[in-house]
């Protein structure tokens, strides 16, 4: 079965689809192995993630356990290991969120709050529930609708939602 997967390079927000030939008997590490030798990665230098429909490919399943199919699309994540310890992975964090040169956006948030409530702990338990809304709505996207935003972002549209 031929397969298509979509590369995400880190750090860039450009990514690359390309096909790769698989039998549902293989397991997800000689397909990952097929990838490293198709993209021409060093194995000891670059961790592999495959992705299908949100779920992780865990390397002791077979293809065919994700129920697989001819055309079915896969997202590749990519990351760097680091040099000094092999076990350990290089990720930089995302900068923080800035509303203000220096103000981070639960600082906003808190002093705009503190407005419209009475105590402070009233504040907390509304950034709160902020918070945890905010990351149940992020865990309900897929990647392609995050990798629709972040095109969007990049290329100065406005988002609507």
């Amino acid at each position: 079965m031929r397969l298509v997967v979509k590369v995400l390079n880190p750090g860039s927000s450009s990514s690359e689809d390309i096909s790769v030939e698989a039998e549902a008997v293989e397991f997800v590490e000689a397909l990952k192995t097929k990838l490293e030798q198709k993209l021409q990665l060093k194995p000891k230098e670059n961790q592999l993630k495959l992705v299908f429909k949100g779920k992780t490919l865990q390397d002791g399943n077979s293809i065919g356990h994700y129920q697989l199919v001819d055309g079915s699309k896969l997202h590749l994540m990519l990351k760097k290991v680091s040099s000094s310890d092999p076990q350990t992975v290089s990720v930089t964090e995302p900068p923080a969120s800035k509303t203000a040169p220096g103000i981070s956006l639960d600082v906003a948030l808190q002093k705009a709050l503190r407005k419209h409530f009475a105590s402070d702990q009233d504040t907390k338990k509304v950034v709160q529930q902020f918070k945890k809304e905010f990351n149940e709505s992020l865990s309900a996207l897929s990647l392609d609708d995050i990798e629709r935003i972040a095109q969007r972002l990049n290329s100065g549209q406005a988002l609507s939602f």
